[in-house]
């Protein structure tokens, strides 16, 4: 569970990532229903949820000893 919000994600979602109050080194616990563990396992919440037609991932944050859930808008 260790997708630090830093250079390992893709840009335009750190971008809109902050403007939602993520924070670098933020730590991504989970997205959707599952835990994250990389990059790739977000990607492949974004992309079960955009081939369902979902417009946002509800996704874990842990920061100073908490986990806070925060909806996160994708694109097409």
């Amino acid at each position: 569970w260790l997708a630090r919000i830093n250079g390992s994600l893709p840009g335009r979602l750190i971008r809109f990532a902050g403007q939602k109050g993520v924070q670098p080194n933020d730590i991504l616990v989970r997205a959707g229903d599952r835990e994250i563990a990389s990059a790739g396992d977000l990607a492949a919440v974004v992309d079960a949820a955009r081939k369902s037609g979902r417009q946002s991932v509800l996704v874990g944050i842990y920061r100073s000893g908490r986990t806070i859930f925060l909806p996160l808008k994708i694109s097409g």
